[in-house]
């Protein structure tokens, strides 16, 4: 079983931008997806909605597809959108390898 790198990343909506948010992820993920970068499978959960707590949780294809989705000018486009919507981003790297976590 290959390697697999998960993102878990924490994101605070803010409240005028609450709308807009879902269609900005799922822009991400096509994208993405259509360029290699991540799995299929990504996964966006609503913490509690007032709060405005969302938790995105995808895979990346490799660490090569890393490095490409940062050289990427239009991911750079999409990171600048999800930041101007939210507080900020919070994001967790982990590892799988057999399994197991790594």
């Amino acid at each position: 079983m290959p390697e697999e790198i998960v993102a878990i990343v924490e994101y605070r909506v803010r409240a005028e931008d609450e709308a807009r948010f879902p269609a900005l992820i799922r822009s991400k993920w096509r994208h993405q997806m259509q360029q290699g970068y991540i799995s299929p499978g990504a996964r966006l959960a609503e913490i509690v909605k007032e709060s405005g707590l969302y938790v995105e949780m995808f895979s990346w294809t490799s660490n090569e597809a890393i490095d490409r989705a940062h050289e990427d000018p239009v991911m750079g486009q999409l990171w600048d959108a999800l930041d101007e919507a939210t507080h900020g981003g919070r994001w967790e790297g982990i590892r799988i390898r057999n399994g197991k976590w790594a």
